[in-house]
């Protein structure tokens, strides 16, 4: 299961390594993977990347996939039996409406910071997480992913093509398609793309009419050991159009102020603020695909987002980080709520 905001990383990193430990683990026939979308299923819409990058491979969000707030998946997270254990992909702490699941986690595969929570049900074999010295080590946990994809592959060159079209997209976007100016990428990232793209059997993926791949599909001249030209995604028009559907104007503006705080919305704890409501020292943090002078065109902006910070996240304090890309550079804003001036005073 992906963290709580449920982005495209999230999201296809937790479908993807299950295929991976479903594969492995085929003979097995009392161990399943079941992935979580860790969203309510009415929040899909809202991901229009990762809702667009499923459609190009496959998958149905509606009847291929389960949600955190689903009836079936609620029975299972409240199941106490030993068997149910949890990984935590694109993030390595429970969330905190689910902490009673802590003893569960069993697997982290991440990229951030390590909080260095679940050291005692995860042991270091099983605690991937990419960030050294600082820094991240990759830009996107489907690249971790695809790192295990390839390892359990007895045949590189038979990747599944709707996993490694999945995985390549979420690179892609994370990693704004390796743009030196961004620095997002590393080399591990690099190598991930290459493999997909030279390693999966595309045309595997055309054989189903699929109007969203037409136009970013191109031919790769065959070399000795292929009898035709094959196709390929031209990775420059894939980032494009995932890009354009995430980062779109007219959907951004159009939602309201509620939406646009949640649909990327993280919590976090520090020993540094004060204790809110329920004894938590905590925060919030809301990233918008918007610029932070946009806002104020959004009906009762400044009021839906002090209610947002305290009735629905119910933190004393809520940063709004604010991202656009301009010529592959991403440029951030960060904007301040708090629930007192000596709070915001303390943080600035």
């Amino acid at each position: 299961m992906g963290n709580e905001a449920g982005d495209a990383d999230s999201i296809i990193s937790a479908l993807a390594l299950s295929y991976v430990g479903s594969s492995v683990e085929e003979e097995n026939e009392n161990k399943r993977h079941i992935p979580i979308v860790s969203i309510p299923r009415s929040d899909m819409k809202l991901r229009r990347d990762a809702s667009l990058l499923l459609k190009m491979s496959g998958v149905d969000e509606d009847t291929h996939l389960l949600y955190i707030d689903d009836d079936s998946v609620q029975s299972f997270l409240n199941d106490s039996k030993d068997s149910v254990t949890m990984t935590l992909v694109d993030h390595n702490k429970l969330r905190s409406d689910l902490w009673h699941l802590e003893s569960k986690v069993t697997d982290i595969v991440d990229h951030h910071r390590d909080e260095g929570f679940h050291t005692s049900s995860v042991s270091s074999m099983h605690r991937e997480v990419a960030f050294e010295d600082n820094y991240a080590t990759v830009g996107s946990t489907c690249t971790l992913v695809a790192e295990r994809l390839f390892q359990q592959s007895t045949d590189t060159n038979n990747i599944d093509a709707s996993v490694g079209l999945a995985l390549l997209g979420v690179i892609l976007l994370d990693t704004i398609n390796m743009s030196p100016q961004a620095a997002k990428g590393t080399h591990r990232d690099e190598k991930a793309i290459d493999t997909l793209l030279k390693c999966t059997p595309w045309n595997r993926l055309l054989t189903t009419p699929n109007e969203h791949l037409s136009h970013i599909f191109t031919t790769v001249p065959k070399n000795d050991n292929q009898l035709e030209a094959l196709p390929q995604p031209d990775r420059v028009k894939l980032h494009h159009y995932l890009s354009k559907s995430k980062f779109d104007a007219t959907f951004w503006e159009g939602m309201t102020m509620r939406d646009a705080l949640r649909i990327d919305y993280k919590r976090f704890d520090s020993s540094s603020l004060s204790p809110s409501s329920d004894g938590a020292s905590s925060f919030g943090l809301s990233s918008v695909l918007l610029p932070l002078s946009s806002l104020p065109n959004k009906k009762d902006w400044c009021k839906q987002t002090i209610n947002f910070m305290t009735k629905d996240a119910k933190v004393p304090l809520l940063g709004v980080l604010s991202m656009v890309v301009v010529d592959n550079v991403p440029i951030r804003e960060l904007l301040l709520f708090g629930t007192s001036i000596e709070l915001l005073n303390d943080m600035t």
